[in-house]
């Protein structure tokens, strides 16, 4: 006998889809690609849940740059404005040249 303890605890919910997400649901489950409704919930949530980790590193590295950045500039690391805008405008006058 096997025994996975990932799916010995779980909890039933009820949940309301549009009409099209429970087609999507139904379309998954008929092609046998899942066994079930529920195996086609789950699989979406981890996809989800690795979704928002993602995101929530994304928004952590922004907020190091961020504290980076501020650092620098009290050091007197920055640069004026305008060198950053002209250096902008250069890169995207050079990138539409590469385009066109």
């Amino acid at each position: 006998m096997c025994y996975n303890v990932r799916m010995a605890k779980r909890s039933t919910m009820t949940v309301s889809m549009t009409p099209r997400q429970k087609s999507l649901v139904e379309g998954l489950v008929r092609s046998g690609r899942y066994q079930s409704s529920s195996e086609v919930m789950r699989d979406a949530l981890r996809a989800l849940e690795e979704r928002e980790e993602a995101r929530k590193a994304a928004v952590e590295r922004v907020r190091r740059m961020i504290a980076e950045g501020s650092a620098q500039a009290d050091r007197g690391e920055g640069r004026p404005a305008s060198q950053v805008f002209a250096d902008l405008r250069r890169r995207v006058r050079g990138v539409r040249r590469k385009a066109g």
